[in-house]
């Protein structure tokens, strides 16, 4: 039989028995039919990026109290996966953020227990706010790539730094660190917007101007799905 949170019925009480079905042991509780699937929690998982360093959390509670954690939780009924991460960004660190990536969903388990989840996880970049370790998180820490620990707190968050580093150019790049040709081809092949030929502006004084003006139809959500951001300190 696989392993379940429940030895009783929560709905009546009864002991749950084994039941087959499509090949598969379930415990289920004979008097109202109760199937118990195991099914996982569904989990958020959030790195936060800048400059191609990525902000991580010390735990400060049990499990894995003291270890380096990715920054998250369980989702909430009734809320989405995004609007989790934002939620869960802000109680433990106090950053509003704007969700640049999906990296995929992690399965693992939490707790003694071994409660199963589903991690879900996101790349983000802040947009305001002050970092400040809240909530669960005993310290805050910005890791560069090649600084980050080897033990983290669960055993997913290890294939989550992986998949992170797997990105083909995955930093998110702020729009004013982009080359003029950089620039042109975003604008050309990624939003669609005509141009001239890159050949007749790149040289001219107006060139890089005209090119990053285009950006500024787009909303904050459409520039991170290109892996941009504009800083605070840029104007739209």
């Amino acid at each position: 039989m696989n392993e379940s949170a429940f030895t009783f019925c929560p709905h009546d009480g009864t002991r749950l028995t084994e039941h087959i079905e499509e090949g598969i042991p379930r415990p289920r509780c004979p008097s109202c039919g109760f199937i118990d699937y195991c099914n996982p929690k569904p989990c958020v998982a959030v790195l936060i990026e800048e400059h191609g360093r990525i902000l991580v959390g010390r735990r400060a509670k049990e499990p894995a109290k003291g270890f380096w954690d990715i920054l998250g939780g369980f989702i909430d009924a009734g809320e989405t996966a995004e609007n989790a991460v934002h939620r869960e960004v802000l109680e433990e660190c106090g950053l509003r953020v704007t969700i640049a990536r999906y990296l995929g969903s992690f399965s693992d388990t939490y707790g003694p227990r071994g409660i199963p989840t589903l991690n879900l996880g996101f790349v983000a970049v802040s947009t305001g706010g002050e970092a400040r370790a809240d909530s669960d998180v005993a310290e805050l820490r910005w890791f560069a790539p090649d600084e980050l620990p080897e033990t983290w707190a669960f055993p997913h968050q290890q294939a989550m730094i992986e998949a992170w580093r797997r990105l083909a150019g995955g930093a998110v790049r702020p729009i004013h660190d982009l080359t003029t040709e950089e620039a042109y081809r975003l604008v050309r092949d990624h939003f669609g917007h005509p141009l001239p030929p890159l050949d007749a502006i790149e040289n001219e004084d107006w060139g890089r101007d005209y090119v990053l003006q285009h950006f500024q139809r787009h909303t904050a959500e459409e520039l991170a799905s290109a892996g941009l951001i504009w800083e605070e300190n840029e104007t739209r």
